[in-house]
């Protein structure tokens, strides 16, 4: 039986609503209980219930008591037995002639039926999970017991208003109504607890006297053993009776109790030592016991209910002399009866009590959350704690899933639940996302769980409710979720390592191709120098065997000594570019540098190459500007740097082609662009255009000769006077473009070898750059001779220098100072020059971390100067430095700082 009751509610309150929603159910089933009951008038087709109809009104009765009912058990039952004092209910179908009568079989079936109102009461409370008792239970048993009373008295009055109209009442009559009182008495203490050990106690001592001398209650346990439970006895009697009970019941006396319980009804013995006793054991412990009673006449009554056999009821005649009439035998029965109700009532109530305690201590400790929803808007009726562990204490009950369980799955559930509720079929989940709010409302939980719908119905069959179990898998999605996650960063980790691994041997195959293709580039400047020192040698030799050996016409003799010494200078001109290629590796190339006109060293290269260009028939245009365009240069390395890029020109033009070549100018530099219409570069090569053994023609079938060590040099050339060279070009027959920037320096007064070679005091004087005037200066080296013509280069042009033998002292200079310029060495003990100026960059900017630098070293490779630069030096100086040179360094990259800051 399944009641839609709020469990937080009070019991009486919930008795209330138990009897509102079955009420119907609860008269049905007791209509069917007394029309079923063995041996009952009812059930012989003489009239149906005594009750009647009625039981109907007195269940709205005590429900409508019960909604206003106190918890106070004395004052609920003091309310109950009003009800059954004021009402009227019951009077008519007792005081109807033809159903009390002089035997008072009306008063039996209504006692019985009261009986039978009770045992149904308490059988579906138990069902229902709801305990009668407190204030509800109190006034329901007090109510029914009073009844029970009032029908005693009701049967009294009518035998006594009887007598009164002249109606001579026989001891018989008299004897039936003293019955009747002691029955209701019964049925009073019978149903005044489910404690039935002590109302079977309690029904013995009403027996005694009244109906016997001496009773006892017996029982079966689970096993179909007897237990003596009870007894009572008159005076002097009972310590006897007591001894009796305890005493083994003879197996030659299980026959008889055998067969009262399997018949169902009452044995009567007039004489039972004659007819029981003397055919046992005379020593037998139970035999002795009992004669020491002094049994005379005695009643086994079973206690049986619905052919379910419970023990049995004596009662027993002894020192009185009384004796049992029939009356009494069936009056015997109607108290059994009673009493086999109220046990069985009692063991039902403890067995449901049991079964709901054992199913909450289940509901409770289930290692899955189980929630009861009720109804179409799933209302949480019942939740174990599992239910409502992720809401950290928020109430539940009362509240529909949907105002609980929010997120991204909410809907997905109420659809679930309302399809179980709409077919009645079961319905299973996994792994559903859910949003849990805990108390404050503030946060929410996140658990994944799997869901398992069961419906649940009524006695009707109808659906009323759904049984949700919740299985918390948040630890095994998020442990999976883990596992996935760091799978996957595991995948991505193999892929990186992959991925570094496939760099690594990309760049090992880019070394590979680059140290085969280096080799191969050796190989083939090898085999072009091997060429082209060959091919004049070879000219050189042929017509020096010829002169010696022949004597030739003075026109050809005069040829032959022209074809010698064009090819002599043809193998010098090689011999100094390996030279100058080998002292520019080795850092040796050095400038013989002094202030001179560019535009001057171009016309003087003009002259030289205009030959070759007439040959060809190539139109040289020369745009020199005017005034003078002096640097600071060796004049003999710049014409081989415009005289290489002129003859590159006049080479790789064709015939009728032109070439021209222009001096610029800007703020800070100079600059020379050659530009020709000839072959043009690839864009394949252009990029290499400037490297060592490079040419653009590898094979033998070269239309032009060379070493391919020309742009190498000049670009060396460019770079040693702090100017740039670019190589131009569209592409292959567009022509190519070569531009050389050198920077602009004012002409000194003195030549740099008086200054660096005399004493200080001897030294001329030079032209004071104004950029340095004034100018702090941070100087470090730990060579001090090395240290002080530096200082007395520097003081000299007016700069406020600082010297420091050691890259701390520097640091510690330049925190100190903030300079405007520092030069430093890089090889020192200690920190070199490259810790050095890490550690200056590392400084915020207004503490010097922008200060100027430049980088004074004997390292001169293009991977020196690299490397300097990326440390963090703006410029490169390499020793030995030229004073002039190295002030016009320090001038230019001032005079840049100071515009970049502007």
């Amino acid at each position: 039986m399944i009641v839609p009751l709020d469990p937080g509610s009070s019991p009486t309150r919930r008795l209330a609503a138990f009897l509102h929603a079955e009420r119907d159910v609860l008269l049905a089933a007791w209509t069917q209980r007394v029309v079923d009951a063995a041996g009952a008038p009812e059930a012989k087709g003489q009239g149906g219930p005594a009750l009647g109809g009625r039981i109907g009104g007195l269940l709205d009765q005590l429900r409508g008591a019960l909604e206003g009912c106190p918890e106070d058990e004395e004052e609920a039952a003091r309310r109950g037995r009003q009800i059954a004092r004021v009402s009227n209910v019951e009077r008519g179908d007792v005081e109807r002639g033809e159903r009390v009568g002089a035997g008072g079989e009306g008063l039996a079936a209504a006692l019985r039926e009261i009986g039978h109102l009770r045992a149904i009461l308490c059988g579906g409370c138990a069902r229902g999970g709801i305990p009668l008792e407190g204030g509800g239970g109190a006034l329901v048993h007090a109510a029914l017991d009073e009844l029970a009373v009032v029908l005693g008295e009701q049967a009294g009055s009518a035998l006594a208003a009887a007598e009164g109209e002249g109606v001579r009442l026989s001891e018989e009559v008299k004897a039936t109504r003293d019955r009747f009182a002691l029955l209701a008495k019964v049925s009073v203490v019978m149903g005044d607890s489910l404690d039935y050990e002590s109302r079977l106690q309690a029904l013995s001592r009403l027996i005694v006297p009244a109906f016997a001398d001496a009773s006892a209650v017996s029982i079966l346990d689970e096993e179909g053993r007897i237990q003596r439970l009870t007894d009572a006895a008159t005076d002097g009697q009972g310590a006897a009776v007591r001894r009796a009970r305890r005493m083994p019941v003879p197996v030659g006396l299980l026959p008889i109790i055998e067969d009262t319980l399997r018949t169902g009804r009452v044995r009567y013995f007039a004489d039972y030592d004659r007819e029981v006793l003397a055919g046992l054991p005379a020593d037998d412990p139970y035999v002795v016991a009992t004669r020491e009673v002094g049994v005379k006449a005695i009643l086994f009554a079973p206690l049986c209910v619905r052919d379910r056999q419970l023990g049995y009821l004596t009662a027993a005649m002894s020192t009185s002399g009384r004796d049992y009439s029939p009356e009494d035998v069936v009056f015997l029965e109607a108290i059994a009866e009673r009493a086999a109700l109220a046990i069985d009532n009692a063991r039902l109530f403890r067995e449901a009590e049991r079964q709901r305690l054992r199913l909450a201590q289940v509901f409770e400790q289930a290692p899955v959350a189980i929630a009861m929803l009720r109804g179409p808007d799933h209302v949480y009726e019942l939740a174990n704690p599992l239910v409502a562990s992720p809401f950290q204490g928020l109430d539940l009950i009362g509240k529909t899933v949907g105002q609980i369980v929010q997120g991204s799955a909410v809907q997905g559930v109420v659809e679930d639940l309302d399809q179980v509720y709409r077919t009645g079929e079961p319905l299973s989940r996994t792994e559903i996302h859910l949003d849990l709010p805990v108390r404050d409302g503030s946060t929410r939980a996140t658990v994944y769980a799997d869901l398992v719908c069961q419906p649940m119905r009524n006695e009707a069959g109808e659906i009323d409710g759904i049984i949700a179990v919740f299985i918390d898998v948040t630890e095994r999605v998020l442990a999976r979720s883990r596992s996935e996650a760091l799978a996957e960063e595991h995948l991505r980790e193999q892929q990186q390592h992959e991925a570094e691994r496939n760099l690594l041997l990309a760049r090992a195959e880019q070394a590979r191709a680059a140290a085969e293709e280096a080799s191969e580039l050796k190989d083939q400047f090898l085999a072009t120098v091997s060429h082209e020192l060959r091919t004049p040698l070879n000219a050189i030799l042929g017509w020096t065997r010829i002169l010696r050996t022949t004597r030739l016409p003075a026109e050809r003799q005069e040829r032959a000594l022209e074809t010698v010494e064009r090819n002599a200078r043809a193998q010098t001109q090689l011999i100094e570019d390996l030279l100058d290629i080998s002292r520019v590796v080795s850092g040796k190339l050095r400038l013989e540098a002094s202030p001179l006109d560019l535009g001057t060293v171009v016309e003087a290269v003009l002259e030289t190459v205009r030959p070759a260009a007439e040959a060809k028939q190539i139109t040289l245009t020369p745009s020199l500007g005017s005034g003078a365009t002096v640097i600071l240069g060796d004049p003999a390395r710049l014409q081989q740097v415009i005289w290489n890029l002129l003859s590159n020109a006049i080479k790789f033009t064709a015939q009728r082609g032109h070439v021209e070549v222009r001096i610029g100018r800007d703020e800070a530099f100079a600059a020379v662009e050659v530009k020709d219409d000839g072959r043009g570069i690839s864009p394949e090569f252009l990029p290499h255009v400037f490297e060592r053994f490079r040419q653009a023609e590898g094979s033998t079938t070269r239309a032009h000769g060379g070493l391919g060590l020309g742009l190498a040099i000049v670009k060396s050339l460019v770079e040693l006077h702090g100017g740039t060279i670019q190589a131009l070009s569209e592409g292959e027959g567009q022509g190519s473009t070569f531009v050389v920037r050198l920077p602009f320096v004012k002409a000194r007064q003195a030549e740099a070898e008086a200054l660096a070679g005399l004493p200080a005091s001897a030294a001329p004087d030079v032209e004071r750059p104004p950029a340095l005037h004034g100018k702090s200066v941070v100087v470090v080296d730990d060579e001090a001779d090395a240290r002080e013509v530096l200082v007395e280069i520097l003081e000299r042009c007016g700069a406020r220098v600082v010297a420091a033998g050691s890259a701390a002292e520097a640091f510690a200079a330049v925190e100190r100072t903030r300079p405007d310029l520092l030069v430093a060495d890089i090889a020192m003990p200690g920190e070199d020059g490259y810790m050095l100026i890490r550690k200056v960059r590392a400084l915020p900017p207004e503490d010097g971390g922008l200060t100027l630098a430049v980088a004074l070293t004997a390292y001169t490779r293009r991977e020196d100067e690299a490397r300097a630069l990326r440390a963090g030096f703006d410029m490169h100086v390499p020793k030995p430095v030229d004073p002039i040179a190295f002030l016009d360094v320090l001038e230019s990259l001032l005079r840049r700082g100071h515009a970049v800051e502007g």
